[in-house]
């Protein structure tokens, strides 16, 4: 027995000892000591004097300081690290570098780390093999992003990938996180995942400089952001969460998916699994011409466009939809196969829209507004397509139009033809404040109740039709008076 003991005791020793091996290899770390253009293969290059190879990291502190730039051929590494030493800009460019992760600052296999507080530019192909993670350090505000990898070469391997930005910033407080760029024909499988799903830290910005870039499906986790910076078609299935992250500076800030002045086309399914905000800047488009689904909440924000051109049933997504900035477009009939709540929610001062163009049948489960206290003219708008029949069939209470808000000039306005209709049905009750609309229709209450609340007088040409419901007024005066088109009971 003693004797099997010993045996045993010598197998966890020795086990021990070849893991403690094995973490010092892979930690063994050679810093650059030469000047800039020198190639990464001389060993004159590196402290202590020799090449990194696949078990070390090749580290970077404050050389080279002029002229930044280091040439490499066919290399292999841990890791490539930058070391929070570092202030100023590093380029590697050449033939491809092999990388088979390092555990730098507690995270496991780590193939490329910026904790500096500027960028790494890696002008090179990556080959990465399986399971690998990027990592930078987080912004000095909630403000200011951290620092940058941006990757240009192409990127290959297998197995999920994580970048982890360094952000702390929860809505509240803490700091931004870092960007990681790829603008390559990336060629890598496996989900990509930015930030962490349990918890804020590690936040960080993915950033797209190329449609081809996206080569596996891409998972946000909250406060963390998917930033498209270049057109074209993205077919990469994307998993959304939050609201993004509280930096002002370029185009990074709010939404968990964010784009500027571009018009790029997302051809793959969006998964909502929280509240998620996508934000279009002005003058920009961003169409997601598939499937959207999930639990979550579609928030639109930014004055550009948001187009959702999915077919009849691809829009599953439950939690409802929120536009709080710009425009909404539905263009294929029957595309909403859950009728969820449209709520339009103008903040900063800028207008909404939500048109259903193209589409000849939609429903909804609530329509609603809110205006929140701010300066200027408020319009929010519901347009309705030629021959488009909306159907909002709530349970709920709801009011569409100005709320108590006075100091705005605010208007909440239905558009569309003499095709198009409204068919009100649920025991719900639609308060109508005001009737500025353009929309000349016919309207059908075969449910509950539409309340119209004018505040002055309002003549329409519309036909109401009760089938089952009622059309009622209230908050009329002698100075408000209600005149209707043709009324029809069946």
């Amino acid at each position: 027995m003693k004797a099997n003991m010993r045996i045993h005791t010598l197998k966890i020793f020795l086990l021990t000892a070849l893991v403690l091996f094995i973490s010092n290899v892979v930690e063994a770390q050679y810093t650059w000591v030469a000047g800039s253009g020198t190639v990464w293969s001389s060993a004159g290059s590196w402290s202590p004097a020799a090449v990194p190879s696949g078990t070390t990291v090749a580290q970077f502190t404050t050389s080279p300081t002029s002229g930044p730039t280091i040439t490499v051929s066919g290399a292999s590494a841990g890791a490539i690290y930058v070391q929070a030493s570092r202030t100023t800009s590093l380029t590697i460019s050449g033939t491809v570098i092999t990388l088979s992760g390092a555990t730098i600052s507690s995270s496991t296999n780590v193939v490329v780390a910026n904790l500096g507080s500027s960028i790494l530019n890696l002008a090179c192909p990556l080959s990465n093999g399986s399971a690998k993670t990027y990592l930078t350090a987080g912004g000095t505000s909630s403000l200011t992003t951290g620092p940058t990898i941006s990757i240009s070469g192409a990127v290959s391997g297998n197995g999920a990938n994580t970048f982890l930005g360094g952000g702390t910033w929860d809505g509240t407080t803490g700091v931004c996180g870092g960007v990681l760029r790829f603008s390559g024909a990336n060629t890598f499988t496996g989900t990509l995942t930015v930030g962490s799903s349990i918890t804020t830290t590690g936040s960080g910005i993915l950033e797209l400089g190329a449609s081809g870039s996206a080569s596996s499906s891409v998972v946000i986790n909250n406060y963390s952001q998917l930033n498209l910076a270049a057109a074209g078609t993205y077919a990469a299935p994307l998993t959304l969460n939050g609201i993004g992250n509280g930096a002002t500076t370029s185009n990074y800030g709010r939404g968990a998916i964010r784009s500027g002045a571009i018009a790029p086309v997302w051809n793959a399914a969006v998964t909502l699994s929280s509240n998620s905000v996508i934000y279009v800047g002005a003058t920009g488009s961003l169409t997601m011409g598939l499937a959207v689904n999930g639990s979550g909440q579609l928030i639109k924000e930014g004055t550009g466009l948001l187009i959702l051109s999915g077919n009849a049933g691809s829009l599953t997504f439950a939690g409802g939809l929120k536009i709080s900035e710009g425009s909404v477009n539905i263009t294929k009939n029957g595309s909403l196969a859950n009728p969820i709540d449209v709520v339009l929610s103008q903040i900063n001062g800028n207008s909404t829209t939500l048109s259903l163009s193209g589409s000849t049948a939609q429903t909804i489960n609530s329509l609603s507004s809110v205006f929140s206290g701010t300066s200027g003219t408020i319009t929010q708008t519901l347009a309705l397509g030629t021959n488009c029949s909306l159907t909002i069939n709530q349970s709920a209470n709801t009011t569409f139009g100005y709320g108590s808000t006075t100091s705005l000039s605010l208007s909440s306005i239905i558009t569309g033809g003499s095709s198009s209709s409204i068919i009100k049905t649920g025991t719900g009750s639609l308060t109508f404040n005001g009737w500025p609309h353009t929309f000349t229709g016919g309207v059908t209450i075969s449910g509950g109740s539409i309340i119209l609340a004018p505040a002055a007088t309002i003549t329409t040409s519309n036909s109401f039709t009760l089938s089952g419901g009622t059309l009622a007024t209230t908050g009329i005066t002698n100075a408000a008076v209600c005149s209707l088109g043709v009324m029809n009971n069946v």
